[in-house]
């Protein structure tokens, strides 16, 4: 009986993954965020506005650097070098107003893509997907409007809140999975 060689078939190899404790670190940092998120949510937010801020900052800089590297797109990259630059400057010297702006921005993207996902869910459910498809269509479409049509500002401050729990949840899902990966890989070091 010959061998399968389907990827499937195949035992974990140690050197395509990361190793465990990589994975164990992440979970720990997206279960610190969360707690912080939860429990300082004003003071986390302006924290990650400002590491925001810098990024558009640094990554700005780089653009317009880059220009004298590869001149090829020159155009685009001294545009978006000078947008970032712009950006990130205003990030850093209104931490308030970008931190809210960037609360009320999550908002509206999240409330956009639920509505566009609900048409979508709708749409193929008159196309034949099933009637539990055309339900998340119209309970999307529903979210999507509740977001973008109430109080956005008063939405947007439980973004902290709902991130908060999402890296809570996250991290400890992802500390699980590293602890499995370390069986997995323990398995498969006593294999060989």
């Amino acid at each position: 009986m010959a061998a399968s060689s389907t990827t499937l078939d195949k035992p974990l190899n140690d050197n395509t993954i990361s190793p465990w404790w990589a994975t164990l670190l992440s979970g720990i940092a997206l279960l610190i965020v969360g707690f912080f998120l939860l429990r300082k949510p004003v003071t986390s937010t302006l924290i990650l506005s400002q590491i925001i801020g810098w990024f558009f900052l640094f990554e700005g800089i780089l653009s317009i650097v880059m220009i004298f590297v590869d001149r090829r797109g020159w155009g685009w990259k001294l545009v978006m070098g000078i947008i970032g630059i712009i950006a990130g400057y205003w990030v850093i010297t209104n931490p308030v107003a970008a931190a809210v702006w960037m609360l009320v921005w999550v908002v509206i993207v999240l409330g956009v893509q639920a509505l566009m996902f609900g048409a979508t869910a709708l749409v193929a459910s008159f196309q034949g997907a099933g009637i539990g498809t055309g339900i998340l269509g119209v309970v999307s479409i529903i979210l999507g409007g509740m977001l973008l049509f109430n109080n956005i500002l008063f939405t947007a401050a439980a973004v902290p809140w709902v991130y908060g729990i999402f890296a809570i949840v996250g991290g400890l899902a992802t500390i699980g999975g590293a602890f499995a990966q370390r069986s997995q890989q323990n398995k498969v070091a006593a294999a060989r």
